[in-house]
């Protein structure tokens, strides 16, 4: 076999192992939920600038984030008393192989429900329902112990 032969064989078991690897890796990564974390950060941002109407056109408007905008209101004074909560964790996990083993099963990628967890003057539980067509709504709020 010829020297330049070789060294592209070896080149390419090479390249083969690290797409390899790296595709193992990247299966086992933790799935963000960036979405759906950028809609509760949203909705605490309009609550924080008193955009009260915005807010609960975001949410379910059901018992547990009220059904009407005066109870919606009571509910995030209540829950959220001030400003600055930072994200802290969303949960059940959920890593990027199983996002995709669910796809090639043709089963539903999006979990129905998604916890949205942030850290501020109390701990706030968003609750995120999937909709269907790719719309999230907000569907529990609670503040609780850490």
């Amino acid at each position: 076999m010829k020297k330049q032969y070789k060294k592209m064989s070896i080149y390419c078991s090479l390249l083969s192992i690290v797409l390899v690897l790296g595709t193992y890796y990247w299966l086992k990564l933790p799935y963000s939920f960036s979405y759906q974390r950028q809609l509760a950060t949203h909705f605490i941002n309009n609550i924080n600038n008193e955009e009260y109407e915005q807010a609960f056109s975001m949410t379910q408007r059901n018992l547990y984030t009220g059904k009407t905008l005066a109870e919606f209101k009571a509910k995030v004074v209540r829950e959220i008393p001030a400003s600055g909560y930072q994200f802290a964790y969303s949960f059940p996990k959920q890593t990027n192989g199983n996002r995709l083993r669910r796809w090639f099963n043709g089963n539903e990628v999006e979990m129905q429900d998604v916890n949205i967890e942030f850290k501020g003057p109390t701990d706030l539980r968003i609750t995120l329902r999937h909709t269907g067509d790719d719309k999230w709504e907000i569907f529990y709020i609670t503040s609780h112990a850490g």
